[in-house]
């Protein structure tokens, strides 16, 4: 009988590690990792990569030779803005399930 429980749980946290896997993108780094969105005075983001600027030179010396392709361009980004109501409520599920996934560990790594 704990073989089919242990079965159980461990099947569960599996597809809670695929749920949240799958929907990772929809989580904004900066608020999950508490981090604002100042930029430092030197030219640095908050995670210490500087950020670069556009060498449109580069391309131009490409063109000369070849036809280019039309281009299309898709919205890219974050989905969310950080007033909208569910942006709250899916950090604020992630948080709860990170805590139960800690919560979980805590028990099953003392009642092994």
């Amino acid at each position: 009988k704990n073989k089919e429980w242990s079965d159980e749980v461990s099947r569960l946290m599996q597809q809670m590690r695929l749920v949240i896997s799958g929907m990772s993108t929809m989580f904004d780094p900066k608020r999950a990792s508490g981090n604002s969105n100042e930029k430092l005075s030197n030219g640095n983001d908050g995670d210490g990569d500087v950020e670069m600027g556009e060498d449109d030179e580069s391309l131009a010396e490409g063109a000369e030779d070849e036809e280019l392709r039309p281009q299309f361009r898709y919205k890219a980004g974050y989905l969310l803005k950080s007033d909208d109501p569910v942006y709250g409520r899916i950090h604020e599920l992630r948080e709860q399930l990170g805590h139960l996934l800690s919560k979980a560990h805590s028990f099953l790594s003392e009642n092994q």
